[in-house]
């Protein structure tokens, strides 16, 4: 057997092992979750699948439409619950996907690091507890993780023009689930069209672009005919205003009391209490431009929180926030760690600092704007690993593989 052939199989061996102790992960994290409701949030997306699959209108009553949540997360909801109206088999579903999501990590990684890079990727989401946990959760933010994941792939792998379309199709689905996905989706569209020559580069931008608007043009579309208002959602005026309300700290988020503002609204439609709330949230910024300036960098230095005050006493011990702590900034450490030893080694390739770090900066910059909470960036947190693993792979020992001229030469011909 050549030593190819014996390190090709030592590899497959390594990521077969690795990969089944993840799913042994993810299994043993169903049968602990298995079922479980625990936030309001998720009762209330809960409740809108149902309804859309006994109505076909999303809303939280049946048959009444709403804009205040996003839709694809709810109808994924729905599709499961169509096949069985079981929560454990949501969490079941969504534990494959984290585990696809740290296999395509690892195969970003390997494609410009090495197996010990793909490896490495592939264990540092695993080893993630807070990644792990969101998949239980029914958050949309554990249906985003897979999509950025994807949206990285497509974005660093061979530039074509009908990659860069479907790029920015996902890109436009990935907004239908968290709003700010668009930051994410609209760079790795841009650094994709710029990796193609000439009118190549300016077709894939401009068809990437314009699939890159059809999931949410057709979603405003449907708020206009069916609310009265062409918006995205109806929730821009709240969350305006748990971040940036009298009282609102950069760690208050969604414990922010309202009461005192919600008697502003009391009888308005949907529409018109998001108005309200926009408008109250606005004056308050206009009224002391120190204090929410603050604020604001207050809420990005709470984008590096490893964990929240939650509402739900049973979802929060002292036990747990420790593993939070220790798994969110043990993975920042070795994330900024590989990415320093791939920028000292001459590894720190252009498009990978820009689709990982650029684009987890650009979303924190948004979130900060409103409040952050943890579970908004833990799907965020797949974009740098490849890189860092790039760079730990180099601290290891692994040098770069080598590009053939050939495959060096297709991808500058396209």
């Amino acid at each position: 057997m050549s030593g190819g052939l014996a390190a090709g199989l030592a590899d497959t061996r390594a990521k077969a092992l690795l990969a089944g102790l993840l799913a042994l992960l993810a299994a043993t994290m169903l049968v602990w979750r298995g079922g479980l409701v625990a936030f309001p949030d998720e009762r209330e997306y809960l409740t809108l699948a149902r309804n859309l699959l006994a109505s076909g209108t999303l809303g939280s009553q049946a048959g009444t439409p709403s804009a205040y949540r996003l839709p694809l997360y709810p109808a994924f909801l729905a599709a499961i619950l169509a096949l069985r109206d079981s929560v454990l088999l949501v969490q079941a579903v969504q534990l494959g996907l984290w585990l696809v999501t740290g296999l395509l990590l690892g195969a970003i990684a390997r494609a410009r690091g090495g197996p010990l890079a793909g490896l490495l990727a592939l264990g540092l989401w695993g080893a993630y507890p807070q990644g792990l946990y969101l998949a239980t959760t029914l958050y949309p933010q554990a249906l985003l993780a897979p999509m950025l994941a994807l949206s990285l792939a497509m974005a660093l792998g061979r530039p074509t023009v009908p990659r860069a379309a479907l790029l920015g199709l996902l890109g436009g689905l990935a907004t239908l689930v968290v709003a700010n996905a668009l930051l994410v989706a609209a760079i790795h569209l841009l650094l994709a069209g710029s990796r193609l020559p000439g009118r190549r580069a300016l077709v894939a931008l401009l068809l990437g672009g314009a699939l890159l608007a059809v999931p949410p043009g057709l979603w405003i579309a449907r708020n206009a005919w069916t609310l009265g208002a062409p918006i995205l959602t109806s929730n821009t005026g709240i969350n305006l205003l748990l971040g940036n309300a009298p009282g609102a700290t950069p760690q208050s988020g969604t414990g922010l009391d309202l009461t005192a503002y919600e008697a502003a609204t009391r009888g308005l439609s949907e529409l018109e209490a998001d108005r309200v709330f926009r408008s109250i949230a606005l004056e308050a910024i206009r009224a002391d431009p120190l204090r929410a300036a603050t604020l604001y960098l207050g809420k990005l230095g709470h984008w590096l929180a490893a964990s929240d005050r939650l509402a739900t006493a049973s979802e929060q011990s002292p036990a747990r926030s420790l593993l939070a702590a220790v798994g969110w900034y043990g993975l920042l450490a070795l994330l900024l760690l590989g990415t320093l030893a791939a920028a000292r080694a001459g590894r720190l390739e252009a498009g990978l600092l820009v689709a990982g770090w650029g684009a987890w900066l650009a979303t924190a910059f948004a979130y900060a704007v409103f409040f952050t909470r943890v579970r908004f960036r833990i799907p965020f947190d797949v974009l740098p690993v490849p890189l860092a693993a790039i760079g730990l792979a180099g601290l290891l020992g692994e040098g770069v593989p080598r590009r053939s001229p050939t495959a060096a030469g297709s991808d500058r011909s396209q």
